[in-house]
């Protein structure tokens, strides 16, 4: 069997060899891009620099073309592989397209555009071969951000079953409304202090430990909801309790931020609002949780307040809750090594 292993190794080995031979060297797939830099450098005067790889002719360097209303403002100059261009433009090239340009023919690279304004906001932009223009994205507008980060917070909370069953826990731990209010509140302004840290690089967590002492947190308070002895720290401090775990709940939300990215200009307006909509969306939770209890409690058990209702509810309910956090923990922890 080796010597069949090595027939067929020698066979591979050779062909590879002769594709490398025959290909030409313009078809060949350049690994490196041409590098364009586009950044504004005073009011409504751009700067367009870029770099092609050592591969392309001179004679085929690439043009870059900022569209009207702009204008060139001095002649192409560069040495070798590099060129330079002075445009004066609108102050805002929003929408507008910018041009890669071939003399001849794209010898099969990418191009990568960073475009930076005024004010600091970056952008980078990448184009296949077969592609020739960028469009230059949208201003940072605080109302835009303000919407898109406050919809993500509210859609990851909604989401995010561990941290509702979280606030679930807390509901029937604290039993009235102003005890709910106040450790939801704790919770808030934890998870809030460490997603703010978080987000601006202050602190850093690995996102499985994290993602892992989340789970654990839910299955500790379902295990203090089963075992229903409320002596316990967590039964009489439980804003103590919400604060403490909510600074490990912070960590998790600012993975969100992490993937999402905070825009370069409006990086507080979006922790903001992202945490606004974050704290929405337990609002709603809770709303419509308690707003269930109610309707239960009216139709099947009238007479009884609200807290007795949640007193009689809490042991059923932290089973399959405490079942789900144990998994979510177990899983979680053998990602460590996965």
């Amino acid at each position: 069997m080796s010597a069949a292993f090595a027939r067929v190794a020698v066979c591979v080995l050779a062909a590879l060899v002769l594709t490398l031979v025959r290909t030409p060297p313009a078809a060949a797939h350049e690994a490196r891009p041409v590098y364009v830099e586009i950044a504004e450098i005073s009011p409504g005067h751009f700067s367009a620099s870029w770099k092609a790889p050592v591969t392309v002719d001179l004679d085929n360097i690439p043009q870059v073309v900022l569209p009207a209303p702009c204008r060139l403002l001095e002649p192409t100059s560069g040495p070798g592989a590099q060129r330079h261009r002075m445009y004066a433009c609108a102050p805002d090239l929003s929408g507008l397209t910018v041009r890669v340009d071939y003399p001849r023919h794209n010898p099969a690279i990418a191009s990568l555009i960073r475009f930076t304004r005024l004010s600091g906001e970056t952008y980078l932009g990448v184009l296949d071969p077969g592609k020739t223009g960028w469009t230059i994205p949208a201003r940072e507008r605080p109302w835009q951000v303000a919407g898109q980060y406050a919809g993500l917070g509210v859609d990851h909370i909604l989401q995010g079953w561990d941290h509702l069953l979280f606030v679930a826990c807390l509901i029937f731990l604290t039993g009235t409304p102003r005890r709910m209010a106040l450790a939801v509140t704790g919770f808030t302004a934890a998870h809030s202090l460490t997603l703010a840290f978080a987000a601006f690089g202050i602190l850093r967590a690995s996102v499985a430990p994290v993602e892992a002492v989340i789970a654990l947190s839910v299955a500790f308070l379902a295990s203090e909801l089963a075992r229903n002895k409320r002596g316990t720290l967590s039964w009489r401090y439980p804003i103590f309790i919400a604060a403490l775990f909510g600074l490990l709940h912070g960590f998790g939300f600012a993975t969100v931020l992490r993937e999402t990215g905070l825009p370069q200009t409006e990086a507080l307006t979006a922790l903001l609002f992202f945490n606004l909509g974050v704290e929405i969306g337990q609002i709603l939770f809770l709303t419509v949780t308690l707003a269930a209890c109610q309707m239960v409690r009216v139709v099947f058990c009238r007479g009884e307040d609200l807290a007795a209702l949640l007193q009689k509810v809490q042991r059923p309910a932290s089973y399959p809750i405490g079942v789900l956090a144990v998994y979510w923990t177990l899983n979680r922890t053998a990602q460590f090594w996965g």
